[in-house]
């Protein structure tokens, strides 16, 4: 830690109070490399971070520029719909056939298009409204925001999915309120984000200027992300962590300072499954996947 600071704010996650300053430095804004200056704090009791900053508006399409770059539907989906593998797999196709599944923060549908058919009904909650009538055509229910659907939805959802969003938001605890509230009894939520203990971040210091984003609010872990679903009475909560990248990019990111994606050094690709198994068991892998139920 660099030095005492404080926020007034209460953590979302503990309720805690105290905070103290965690990282100074460059954060990405849009494209790396470009960024601006700015603070990290970490909440003294739980570990949570938040950068400190004005919120960025997340309705309009400048927003969905600083997240994708390309904020059309088909930018959308060159950037996200390699995604959908993972999450089905996490997910298992018996627990989406027949269900009621609301997606929040659904973009452009990527996730939804892949269950539509097997789920019973499929509703995206977007706030960027650019979205809506892509969404609309391909048959999905559409809202700007859960407490919207919730005159309708309240308590019926089989399944609440809400992938790489908590960190996007300016009250997560509010947020995670309004899934609750979509959650049918046993139902079950869904909830994904970067993991805030990838062991990048202590690797490569320049990994952190990439890492940490104008547009992230918050970067969560496990323990928590799972203080804060309890928060609002859901039971105990299921982590699943996948490494996205392999030894290569790790490699690459020290001589570089810069991304290189994957496959870049193929003579280290017998040592990669190692590499990713002990990030996973270890929960340093760079994404994270927590589940409860209602």
């Amino acid at each position: 830690m660099l030095v005492d600071a404080k926020l007034e704010i209460d953590c979302p996650a503990c309720n805690g109070r105290e905070w103290v300053l965690s990282y100074r430095g460059s954060v990405r804004f849009g494209k790396f490399p470009q960024s601006q200056t700015g603070s990290v704090f970490a909440c003294k009791q739980c570990g949570l971070k938040r950068l400190d900053g004005e919120p960025v508006d997340y309705e309009s399409p400048e927003y969905r520029a600083l997240v994708d770059s390309d904020p059309s539907p088909a930018g959308y989906y060159r950037t996200h719909d390699f995604e959908q593998v993972e999450r089905l797999e996490v997910i298992g196709l018996a627990n989406l056939r027949n269900k009621l599944v609301v997606d929040v923060g659904a973009g452009a549908g990527s996730f939804l298009d892949s269950v539509k058919g097997l789920a019973s009904r499929t509703v995206a909650v977007e706030p960027a409204r650019h979205f809506h009538s892509v969404l609309r055509q391909k048959g999905h229910e559409v809202y700007s925001f859960a407490a919207d659907a919730l005159p309708a939805l309240a308590g019926q959802a089989d399944l609440v999915t809400s992938f790489a969003v908590i960190e996007h938001v300016e009250d997560p605890l509010q947020f995670v309120r309004d899934l609750a509230a979509l959650v049918r009894p046993g139902g079950q939520v869904l909830l994904s984000t970067p993991n805030a203990r990838d062991w990048m971040i202590e690797f490569s210091k320049a990994y952190a200027q990439f890492y940490y984003r104008v547009v992230h609010r918050w970067y969560f872990d496990e323990t928590n992300l799972s203080s804060l679903l309890q928060r609002v009475e859901f039971g105990p909560t299921q982590a699943v962590y996948r490494q996205r990248f392999d030894l290569s990019n790790a490699l690459l990111w020290a001589r570089d300072a810069k991304p290189t994606g994957s496959g870049k050094l193929p003579a280290l690709a017998a040592l990669d499954g190692a590499y990713r198994e002990e990030l996973v068991r270890t929960g340093r892998a760079d994404y994270l996947y927590l589940s409860a139920t209602r």
